[in-house]
């Protein structure tokens, strides 16, 4: 049984139907996000740190978000459960070297998109945007937690609802609504292209075939 302090998911295999428990520690701070390849889980802190917060005591890494204290440099902390034990390590992907624009904005809680790419080798993160303060340009992070690369995505109408949906072998699917219209985009990671790949009313709800992830 878990103790006080955590709590269990159930992590079911398609294929074979056999499922199993994995204890998550401090549940109220972290929230499963995706699945590595391996099996292991990618947590996510449940809500942003508050730089006007009381913090006496010790912080909770999983709440420095973009405010590191003693003028380090910005970023902030995911987490890898294993996928048997449940036994957590930190993940931090710092934010220095121009990453954010002026304005930028971190949002690590669980409203904005973390998803892992089929490979397993690399994370998929939205940030909010610094225009609209809807949805932003997209990062793509190392399993080490090292940013590689930082796409922009177009601005304009419908700009701000342009939201990370899933990661699959072709690259990630982008969800816009504007007006009556939901459209669906794939991005290609490695050249930047992207495409239409279907188009809905607005209210629909769509499943994609060959998604690895999905953020609902």
């Amino acid at each position: 049984m878990p103790g006080a302090n955590a709590a269990s998911v159930t992590v079911v295999a398609l294929a074979s139907g056999q499922s199993h428990e994995v204890v998550i520690h401090d549940p109220d701070a972290w929230a499963v996000r995706d699945i590595f390849p391996s099996g292991d889980l990618l947590l996510a802190p449940r809500r942003d740190h508050d730089p006007n917060e009381d913090s006496t005591g010790t912080p909770m890494p999983s709440l420095t978000g973009p405010y590191r204290p003693n003028g380090e440099p910005p970023g902030f902390f995911l987490a890898v459960a294993d996928g048997r034990t449940g036994a957590q390590r930190g993940l931090y992907v710092p934010m220095g070297n121009g990453v954010l624009g002026k304005g930028d904005e971190l949002s690590t809680g669980p409203a904005m998109p973390l998803l892992i790419a089929p490979s397993g080798q690399t994370l998929v993160y939205q940030l909010v945007s610094a225009r609209s303060g809807g949805s932003g340009d997209l990062l793509t992070i190392s399993a080490a937690g090292q940013v590689l690369d930082r796409y922009r995505l177009p601005s304009g109408r419908g700009a701000a609802s342009r939201q990370l949906a899933a990661v699959r072998a072709d690259g990630a699917v982008l969800i816009t609504r504007t007006g009556d219209v939901i459209t669906v985009e794939v991005l290609d990671l490695a050249s930047g292209r992207r495409w239409v790949v279907a188009t809905a009313p607005a209210g629909s709800h769509l499943l994609l075939a060959g998604t690895t992830s999905w953020d609902g």
